[in-house]
This record gives structure tokens, C-alpha cells and sequence, in this order.
């Protein structure tokens, strides 16, 4: 199994348009699992949460929790994007949209599978069997199998709406690169939304394998750790809306930053499958052009291979799938541990 991407806060995603963090309406999140939510209410279409896969594939699974507000009226509106998925070079490629059509609630209408082309045209695959549900946060399962002789299942709350096979190419791509996570409905010059629609998205990973019993527990910086040799506080990186005025800097090869989390999303004995560390970073002109991202775990600190740093603020990602301490599977009381850390070390 590969972990395509895991994350849900802001630092985790490209902001594409009229997006923002909603830290306010409970219930369009797990708040035990997740700190916020990434709420899409724009008058353009396409606008979204982008989360770029840590290589393009061809065959994987999505899986999000979503939240729509349902405050519509009898409107004649213009069809969105719920979920885009982009090749390398930016181009949709799949989406789920829902039916152009009048209706007089959300759940009159039913979702549509269509793949797009470089110039946007669209063609429909298939039409869901059950409608829109809104004001109900709902698991969202995706798998897309990009092929000529391809597949795609949606799943909503865990039952099986949308299950095509078939082309489901264009434009002879073969990989999909990333992912958008938008909203049903948009306001444009064309059409007036009387009641516009809110989209809230929380808990998103992307995989090789099978997402639908997969969810994502955030653990949250706290306080310095065990070190904590960067210029800056461990409370300039701990924020919920990103901020990037506020930073922590190394001007030298070998320094540690490590950190506590806040794991009290980890109740119970949940099984793990992973760990993943996100991170937002640069390089300057001069000093250290390389970081790894860490863990500390049963007194030792484990690095991951070399990251090369981008030249502007963008996200980087390890991921651990097994304790390195032990070589097994992650527990939940290896988090909850004292002394685990999560960190990053400057490289030449």
C-alpha cells in the first residue's frame, strides 16, 4: 500500500479561488478528528482544495468527509465541480458534477460522472442512483482505475451510487495528478443562486489501496520537543489557518526542531496504517538546501531520506508506514507515548 496523500488543514493544499478554513460549524467535521474543516463557497467555477499526490497514478483511492449546506430554493443554477481529478499538467480530467437542471431541493438532484478534455468538453459516464444529501457530513470513497479500459466507483456514506466501466480517458493521458475538492454549485454572470451552497471538506487521503474503512486523525504540533535548535517558537508552525508570515528558520546544516503533538484524537486502540508528516518549507539563497522530516519515537529520532527544498513555500511529505523503532505496525500508544516528537532537520 502507498499513501497518495494524507492531510486536512490548510498547509496541506494548493487554494484554488473562493476557498476558506472554517474553524466554527462543528458539525461539518469529525472534531475529535480534525481540527477545521476547508469550506468552498466561491461564484466560480472549478474553485477548490487541490491535493497533489505524491506521484501520479493511474489506479487509486480517494476518501474525504464532506459536509453541504443545503440552503437552496427553487433556483436554476450552474453545475460545479464536487471532485476534479488533474493530470500533471493541470488539466481536468475526471469530475463529479451534479445534473444540470432546475430542481426545488439538493437531493432531487443526482450526481454525475463525467471525463473532460484539454478544452473542457465534457462527457457524461454515468448518473448516480441516489440523490445529493445535504446538511449530513458524509464519507466520501472514489476509486478510479484510468484506463481505456478503466473503472470508477463513488461511494457516499458507504453505499455505492456511481459504478462505471469503460473509457474513462481523454486526450490519451494515462495518470491522474491530483485532486480537487470542490462544491456542487456555483453563482455565475449567467445564473443566480438564491441560497448559495457550502461545501466543507476534513479528513483526506489518497491511496493504493481500498480507503472506504480509512480516516484521518490529525495531531497537531503542541510545544517544543525534545530539540529545538531553529530560529522561532513551536507555536509559529502550530496554527490552524495558515499563516506564513510566521516561520521557524535554520541558517545551518545538522539543526533539530522537533515538537509535541496533541493526540487526543487517538482514543481507543485505532488501528494505524500510517504516519504521515506534513510539512510547509523553503529554501533561501544561501544555507541549507535540503531538510528530513522526522519522528522521535522510544528515545531515538529516525530521519527520512533527504527532501530537496522548493525555491517558494510549498508542502512536503513523509510517510511512515511501520514504527521505525520496531519495525511493526504503528500502535496508538506509540503517539500518545511521552517523548514521541515529530520534527525536521536541516541538510546541506
Amino acid at each position: 500500500m502507498t499513501i497518495l496523500f494524507a492531510g486536512g488543514e490548510d498547509a496541506d493544499f494548493n487554494r484554488l479561488g473562493g476557498v476558506s478554513v472554517d474553524t466554527v460549524t462543528s458539525a461539518a467535521r469529525r472534531p475529535a478528528n480534525a481540527r477545521c474543516s476547508l469550506k468552498v463557497a466561491s461564484s466560480a467555477r472549478g474553485d477548490g482544495w487541490q491535493a497533489v499526490l505524491s506521484v501520479p497514478s493511474s489506479s487509486f483511492w480517494l476518501t474525504a468527509q464532506g459536509y453541504i449546506l443545503d440552503t437552496l430554493n427553487t433556483v436554476s443554477a450552474s453545475a460545479s465541480q464536487l471532485m476534479a481529478f488533474q493530470d500533471s499538467a493541470g488539466v481536468r480530467r475526471l469530475a463529479l458534477v451534479p445534473q444540470l437542471n432546475s430542481y426545488s431541493t439538493l437531493g432531487s438532484l443526482h450526481w454525475q460522472l463525467v471525463k473532460l478534455n484539454a478544452a473542457g468538453t465534457q462527457t457524461i459516464l454515468a448518473t448516480s442512483s441516489s440523490g445529493i444529501t445535504g446538511n449530513v457530513l458524509s464519507k466520501f470513497d472514489v476509486f478510479i482505475n484510468y484506463a481505456v479500459a478503466g473503472q470508477v466507483q463513488v461511494y457516499s456514506g458507504g453505499t455505492k451510487i456511481i459504478d462505471y466501466s469503460g473509457d474513462v480517458t481523454t486526450d490519451s493521458a494515462t495518470a491522474l495528478a491530483s485532486v480537487v475538492l470542490g462544491e456542487p454549485l456555483a453563482e455565475d454572470s449567467g445564473n443566480s443562486i438564491y441560497g448559495i451552497t457550502s461545501t466543507y471538506w476534513s479528513e483526506v487521503i489518497a491511496a493504493t489501496t481500498d480507503t472506504r474503512a480509512m480516516s484521518l486523525a490529525t495531531l497537531p504540533p503542541a510545544a517544543a520537543g525534545n530539540a529545538f535548535a531553529w530560529t522561532g517558537a513551536a507555536t509559529d508552525i502550530s496554527e490552524i489557518t495558515l499563516d506564513d508570515t510566521t516561520q521557524i528558520i535554520s541558517l545551518t546544516a545538522g539543526q533539530i526542531a522537533e515538537t509535541t503533538v496533541t493526540s487526543t484524537s487517538l482514543a481507543g486502540t485505532p488501528g494505524i496504517v500510517a504516519l504521515v508528516l506534513n510539512a510547509r518549507a523553503q529554501k533561501g539563497g544561501t544555507g541549507p538546501q535540503n531538510v528530513d522530516l522526522m519522528v522521535r519515537t522510544g528515545g531515538t529520532d529516525y530521519a527520512s531520506a533527504d527532501i530537496a527544498l522548493p525555491v517558494s513555500l510549498s508542502r512536503i511529505s513523509n510517510v511512515w508506514s511501520t514504527n521505525p523503532a520496531t519495525g511493526s505496525a504503528w500502535t496508538a500508544s506509540d503517539l500518545t507515548a511521552a517523548g514521541f516528537n515529530v520534527g525536521i532537520k536541516s541538510v546541506t
